[in-house]
Order: structure tokens, then sequence, then C-alpha cells
């Protein structure tokens, strides 16, 4: 659990996911209720999932 929240920490920290989050709202923000949300919601999880073969990994 540790784990998890120093790594979301970390990744708050990052400009670029600020800016991943923020295009996922402004996306959002462009559709309809039902998907709004899930653009919302993908894109925060884009920001903060890891990617494999990447350093986060």
């Amino acid at each position: 659990m540790a784990r998890s929240v120093a790594y979301l920490k970390a990744r708050f920290d990052e400009r670029s996911t600020w800016a991943a989050i923020s295009a996922g709202i402004i996306g959002a923000s462009a559709l309809a209720e039902p998907w709004s949300y899930v653009a919302a919601a993908v894109g925060v999880l884009g920001a903060v999932i890891p990617t494999s073969g990447g350093s986060d990994a």
C-alpha cells in the first residue's frame, strides 16, 4: 500500500500527469453526459497507470 501511495505522489508531482488529466477533462467537456464521465476517468487512469516497458514499470 505504501508503495502505491508513493508512486501516486511521484506521478502527481510530474507536469505531464496534470497535462494528461487536463486533456481528459477538456475532452470530456465536449461529450454528452454518460460519455463525459468515461472520458474523464480514462484521462485520469491513463495518466497514473504505469506503462509496460517504461521506467515506471
